[in-house]
């Protein structure tokens, strides 16, 4: 069937907001390890059987990061690493902040082989169906009866309504 296919649009987000939003996440990930480093029998640490070394070398991570990043440094790592928040994803893509999330389609088409490419307009999307030809999948599963014309023109129908709704967008693959 293929790789799925993520649509992502385009976020504004200062460095500051984003540092502020990876501040917050690297303070609540220290104070729930070091819950979890005091109590012998956490359920997290029973499970996955983490000894005290491996979460204090965690905690001490986290801490450095956060001292970095408090300074004002690593400013791509913080945009590389917004934390996933209310079902949303992030990817940081040539000095771009995207974000998926449910209300945005998905696997419109799907291609195999877990391409690297990322698509960046319907001009660059519509070019690369094309010359994906013999590896693009417009059904949604394999039960799809309907032929690949009809499926195909509703894909390139439902791709020009993504890239007329978010025209600084992003397709990638995985």
């Amino acid at each position: 069937m293929g790789c799925h296919t993520w649509f992502y649009k385009r976020v504004d987000r200062t460095i500051e907001e984003a540092r502020a939003k990876y501040i917050a996440n690297l303070e609540e990930s220290i104070v729930d390890f070091t819950k979890i480093l005091n109590d012998p029998n956490d359920e997290c640490r029973l499970a996955y059987e983490w000894d005290n070394e491996l979460i204090q070398h965690s905690i001490d991570i986290w801490n450095r990061q956060l001292r970095m990043v408090k300074s004002n440094l690593c400013n791509v790592a913080v945009f590389n690493k917004q934390p996933n928040d209310d079902g949303r994803l992030y990817q940081y893509e040539n000095g771009n902040l995207y974000c998926y999330n449910d209300d945005l389609p998905h696997d419109i088409f799907r291609i195999g082989e877990y391409p690297e490419d990322k698509l960046f307009s319907l001009d660059e999307t519509l070019k690369y169906l094309e010359d994906h030809s013999d590896k693009i999948h417009y059904a949604s599963t394999i039960f799809e009866k309907k032929s690949e014309v009809v499926l195909k023109r509703k894909a390139i129908e439902e791709l020009k309504k993504f890239w007329e709704e978010y025209p600084d967008g992003m397709i990638e693959f995985g």
